[in-house]
């Protein structure tokens, strides 16, 4: 697959980390995101959470909300006692520059 340049660092289209495990069944359901989605949800924490979050974490809760859409994902959503979490792990220090100059 040809690289394809993304602003969200290490979770680009073509990467898939290292130490992500490939046993068969440890992934249920796999989601991309874009970096306008990413950054556009990073903008939104910021706003109503007051969250200084990165890229990643702008990805990767953008994609739990395109899952919890699914069909998949609306039987988590609908059924009382299960939830969805998700795991913001990145500060602001280098997207606050991304940030800067994408607006």
């Amino acid at each position: 697959m040809a690289s394809q340049p993304y602003v969200v660092e290490g979770i680009g289209y073509d990467f898939v980390p290292d130490v992500l495990s490939r046993d068969p069944g440890g992934i249920d359901h796999w989601v991309k995101t874009s970096d306008e989605d990413a950054f556009h949800m990073v903008q939104k924490l910021m706003k109503t959470e007051g969250l200084l979050v990165g890229g990643s974490s702008g990805s990767a809760l953008s994609g739990a909300l395109a899952w919890l859409e699914t069909e998949q994902g609306q039987k988590i959503a609908q059924t009382e006692g299960l939830n969805v979490v998700v795991l913001l792990a990145d500060g602001y220090v280098k997207p606050c520059c991304v940030l800067a100059i994408r607006d």
